[in-house]
């Protein structure tokens, strides 16, 4: 009971209390309405307006929406558009609106500024090859002064010099941006190129047009003398490379001369080309040989292969054994000029135990001419072996019996 008195109260209340009053509906006749204008210019919209109340103007464009709140005087109200909108090139859209009911629309085409032009410019690569299929690109995006992107069709001037040729050529502005495609020269060099739009220009911008794919070229070889004596050297040199345009090709080319002996084993060693030639080293080999060698740059090009044969440098030597059979001195070796063979030439002695299938190699290097081996003890036992003993290709056999202390 108490509660349903409460209830019955408010009610009463509720009935008793004011009505609130609705703004009467506003006229508007336009005073000033733009449609068209230029990024920078101050836009400005009136209108008439009769009636109570204080309309806001909505406006949209590619930035966003935003809201503008004008100045009422007597029977007419204006609107200053701020300058995020007025310096925004493209359509801005306006609608008056008052109590959420839309009064009046419209649309107002900002074009971009005309007299200021700033250029950006983009370019690559940087780097192309010689011939008429590689090219670079220039992409320019010229705008007015507030960043706004130049009407299609505005012309756009392009030049480029090579060598001693001064090329011009002219675009013009689509989707907001100028490209040309740059094809390279035949010749090796470096392009200039710059751009400009009305009297501003870009800055100087480079590509670097580097010899094509090499083509084949001749190899020679150069050598003190023909004799295998695993001390000289031997050079290895080709001819100037080029391209299929006549250009050396680059510098820091990498060169690989491969060198196949009799036996079939490869070798191989590098070189990188200076002014176009590349040259390589390597040492004359310890036996007689006959090399094929040719040189190659991957996937490009490849020599002429060259025939380098070596004779012995060694024809004959001698072996002095001790009288217990365990001291084995070879030497001394002669080379070609009867000189003794330079220090270092490998020696190899294979020693076979009767009842050991397994040899043994013990290996050493000649110095002053010579070398010598030692049969321990501890490492052959009392019994026969049967030694070999090769030095650059030369086989000497012999049986020994060695017997303990």
């Amino acid at each position: 009971m108490k509660y349903s008195s409460y209830f019955i109260v408010f009610l009463l209340l509720l009935g008793c209390s004011k009505t609130p009053s609705v703004e009467s509906a506003i006229k508007i006749v336009p005073i000033q309405i733009p449609v068209s204008s230029v990024a920078g210019d101050s836009l400005a919209l009136g209108f008439e307006i009769s009636g109570a109340g204080m309309p806001y103007l909505v406006l949209e464009n590619s930035l966003g929406t935003s809201i503008s709140y004008g100045t009422r005087k007597n029977e007419e109200i204006w609107f200053t558009l701020p300058y995020q909108f007025t310096q925004k090139s493209g359509a801005c859209s306006w609608s008056l609106t008052h109590n959420q009911v839309v009064s009046a629309s419209g649309t107002i085409e900002i074009s971009s500024s005309g007299p200021s032009v700033q250029l950006e410019t983009y370019l690559g690569p940087r780097s192309i090859y010689a011939g008429n299929t590689d090219y670079s690109m220039l992409v320019t995006v010229p705008t007015d002064t507030y960043d706004n992107p130049l009407t299609d069709g505005t012309p756009v001037q392009i030049k480029r010099q090579n060598l001693d040729v001064l090329e011009t050529y002219e675009t013009v502005t689509k989707d907001l941006i100028s490209w040309k495609r740059l094809f390279a020269v035949e010749k090796s060099s470096r392009m200039l190129i710059t751009s400009s739009v009305q009297d501003t220009s870009s800055k100087e911008l480079t590509v670097d047009v580097y010899p094509s794919q090499a083509t084949g070229f001749e190899l020679y070889s150069n050598r003190n003398h023909e004799y295998a004596d695993g001390n000289q050297i031997i050079t290895f040199e080709t001819s100037v490379i080029r391209d299929t345009y006549e250009n050396r090709i680059s510098d820091g080319t990498l060169v690989t001369f491969q060198v196949t002996n009799k036996n079939g084993i490869k070798l191989r060693t590098q070189g990188t080309t200076i002014n176009g030639v590349a040259k390589a080293q390597m040492l004359h080999p310890e036996e007689e040989d006959i090399w094929q060698v040719a040189a190659y740059i991957t996937g490009a090009a490849k020599s002429n292969v060259e025939l380098v044969a070596f004779k012995s440098a060694i024809l004959d030597y001698d072996l002095q054994i001790s009288e217990d059979n365990r001291t084995i001195q070879v030497g001394p070796l002669y080379s070609f000029m009867k000189q003794l063979i330079p220090d270092g030439m490998p020696i190899q002695l294979h020693i076979h135990a009767e009842n050991n299938i397994q040899p043994v190699i013990q290996t050493t290097s000649s110095v002053s001419g010579s070398g010598t081996f030692e049969l321990t003890h501890e490492q052959f036992r009392e019994g026969t072996y049967h030694i070999e003993v090769q030095i650059a290709g030369i086989t000497k056999k012999q049986t020994l019996q060695l017997h303990e202390k």
